[in-house]
């Protein structure tokens, strides 16, 4: 195997869009652009999108675009991810979540009244299809953009006692979901395959 470089002195390495992303104490370097870092910037590269924010601070993400990180305010600021074209953030209220996300210019509100917090949402935007784990990872519940809901995925228990969670975010395949699950005492996955409809 031939060595191509050798790097010293990273925080982190990621690949954005076939660029490296390399993170320094005082700089990022994305491709041949270098940028200066503050020590509680903190980036993240995710579906083909690099972020930066303030460690510890909610609020303002600023999304990488041609040599700059822009600056994006969301409705909601408990949590945000990007994806293309797309942006998801969420507050949970007593028993109240709410996710907003924008799809091609378009701004959509989805609220979920539920005794259990909801954890990340997944959208896929060929389907129209949102994808929500509750907090314990043992359940999705499916939704179109709409709200109509589809159907509600329940991982159940192999036997009593057995720890059993969804360990991969659902993956949308034309229009079946495919769910990956783990028993965690066993280490044992299963993979399943749904039409979503």
């Amino acid at each position: 195997m031939k060595l191509i470089k050798r790097v010293k002195g990273l925080k982190d390495f990621y690949l954005h869009r076939g660029q490296e992303v390399r993170i320094y104490k005082d700089k990022i370097c994305v491709g041949d652009k270098e940028l200066k870092a503050e020590p509680d910037d903190d980036f993240f590269e995710e579906n083909g999108n690099l972020t930066k924010h303030k460690l510890g601070k909610s609020g303002i993400h600023m999304l990488y675009n041609d040599g700059v990180f822009e600056e994006e305010k969301l409705r909601y600021f408990d949590a945000i991810y990007f994806a293309p074209d797309v942006y998801y953030s969420s507050k949970d209220e007593e028993g109240l979540s709410r996710f907003s996300f924008v799809e091609n210019g378009t701004e959509y509100l989805f609220e979920i009244e539920s005794e259990k917090s909801l954890s990340r949402i997944e959208y896929n935007p060929g389907n129209s299809v949102l994808m929500i784990p509750t907090s314990g990872d043992r359940q999705l519940l499916f939704y179109t953009k709409t709200g109509e809901r589809l159907w509600v995925y329940d991982e159940e228990e192999v036997v009593k006692g057995t720890e059993l969670k969804i360990v991969r975010f659902p993956s949308v395949v034309d229009d079946v979901v495919v769910i990956i699950s783990r028993i965690i005492t066993e280490g044992i996955y299963k993979a399943q395959g749904f039409k979503i409809r």
